[in-house]
């Protein structure tokens, strides 16, 4: 279950693809690896390295929340450094992936494991004797506690399998054609393909919380959910702040920063996401230039915006419009 930190580069309004084909068998699983700076990848024992293979195609919306699919030879995963910004849905089509938490449980996933929600911060390792085939939903943190209302995973287990419902069958059946068509898609294309998986992905998370059950005070739950709903509605007020969100709630900042790091959300670094995520959707209208983007995003300085910009996403705001084709 590698988390592809390095592939954010690839993060243009178009689907990506990396891949071993072409590369000399014996520099495919260095090639591979180089990828994934923050997992420490090895082959299985038993693997010819000469023969190794794998994969991936993707797709980020707008919204932050990301598609992949991964096939991959046999391989052992460590994490060691993880994007604490994200969570993911998961789910294994082919194969199987024995997971480890931090304190040496394991947990099976396989392709009879149905959608599970995975949090690589308490994941130890991911190893995968025979190989697998599987598809990721990368999401937001904020995302997934403000639609279940859950504020954390249960246990420490990283693993949390979610309901067999017809949302999630619909999920999956959305998730393989957009595996199959999503590469020969237009940017316009792709961007309401990532639309339409956002719905249904909100949509299923918030039914997963009502058949769990919530596990904070309905008051702390209604706190977090209005102060992410403020922000994204002033997410282009040069004057938003911790502060300021804090004010508008009528809370204190020391409440809010708890409200938000129980969830293993930064407030600062949310209000940064949620007006850079918002600042891909204004770069589709070629009638805005950066600067009037880079304000109505919340940034008076168009400098800073795209160093933020480019910190986030590995390319600046004028690189990523010229993806749009």
């Amino acid at each position: 279950m590698e988390k592809k930190r390095n592939l954010s580069a690839q993060r243009a309004a178009r689907f990506f693809s990396v891949n071993t084909n072409g590369v000399a068998p014996d520099d495919a699983f260095e090639f591979w690896r180089s990828h994934f700076p923050e997992v420490d990848l090895a082959p299985m024992p038993l693997l010819d390295h000469s023969h190794y293979g794998a994969g991936v195609i993707g797709c980020e919306g707008d919204d932050g929340i990301g598609f992949s699919e991964t096939v991959c030879a046999p391989t052992k995963a460590r994490f060691t450094e993880v994007d604490e910004r994200d969570m993911c849905l998961a789910l294994v089509s082919g194969g199987a992936i024995e997971v480890t938490d931090r304190g040496d449980g394991r947990t099976l996933f396989s392709h009879a494991s149905g959608i599970a929600l995975f949090d690589a911060q308490r994941a130890r390792t991911a190893n995968s004797p025979a190989g697998y085939r599987a598809f990721y939903i990368s999401l937001p943190r904020a995302l997934v506690h403000r639609a279940t209302g859950l504020s954390s995973l249960r246990g420490d287990d990283p693993l949390m399998r979610l309901p067999d419902t017809p949302l999630a069958r619909m999920i999956a059946i959305d998730l393989r054609a957009i595996a199959q068509l999503g590469p020969k898609m237009d940017a316009a294309a792709s961007g309401a393909a990532m639309d339409s998986l956002g719905l249904l992905v909100r949509a299923y998370l918030a039914q997963c919380g009502e058949r769990f059950g919530v596990n904070r005070p309905m008051a702390d739950r209604s706190l977090f959910a209005a102060a992410c709903r403020f922000i994204d509605q002033h997410r282009a007020d040069t004057r938003l702040t911790v502060g300021a969100v804090a004010q508008a709630l009528h809370c204190s900042r020391a409440r809010l920063y708890r409200l938000f790091d129980r969830r293993g959300v930064a407030v600062a670094e949310y209000i940064r996401d949620v007006r850079l995520n918002g600042a891909r959707q204004l770069l589709r209208d070629l009638s805005l230039d950066i600067g009037e983007v880079a304000l109505q995003s919340g940034y008076e300085d168009p400098s800073a915006f795209t160093k933020a910009f480019r910190r986030r996403f590995g390319m600046t705001p004028r690189d990523w419009r010229s993806s749009l084709g």
